[in-house]
């Protein structure tokens, strides 16, 4: 295949914004080509006490009728603590600090614990979503 330009202009790369952002609205995020972008996770958030926030986002697909023919290939390279590594919070930090997430995403104080290690965070955090992402559909019936 050929390299294309992204047909759609709200489609790619955007960020939610955090309850203190100055940003009311997502943001899209231009990534230039010869650059590498690093997302900071919720497992760094966690281990840092807060210190280091992750951003929620996600990937806006491209308008069907822009993007016929036209298919998105990325590598994304994942970066996490061993499945049973701690993700307590370190001696001073306070918990609910480094526990503090977005309301566009499962509350992070609902799917941690001190003493869960990494998987066991996955686990709640998979089931999370799953559940919210269901109550996102049943409101979205409603209006």
């Amino acid at each position: 295949g050929e390299e294309v330009k992204n047909p759609d202009p709200d489609a790619g790369l955007v960020a939610a914004p955090r309850p203190t952002s100055d940003y009311p609205d997502q943001v899209r995020i231009n990534i230039p080509p010869d650059a590498i972008a690093y997302q900071i996770g919720e497992s760094s958030q966690l281990q840092s006490g807060g210190h280091l926030r992750a951003t929620p986002h996600m990937v806006r697909v491209p308008a069907p009728e822009l993007s016929q023919g036209i298919s998105r290939s990325t590598m994304a390279i994942f970066m996490q603590p061993n499945v049973h590594d701690s993700l307590a919070v370190p001696d001073g930090c306070d918990p609910a600090f480094a526990a503090d997430s977005s309301p566009f995403v499962p509350q992070l104080s609902r799917r941690w614990q001190p003493d869960y290690d990494f998987i066991k965070f996955t686990q709640r955090t998979l089931a999370e979503y799953y559940e919210f992402q269901q109550q996102q559909a049943k409101e979205e019936e409603h209006h």
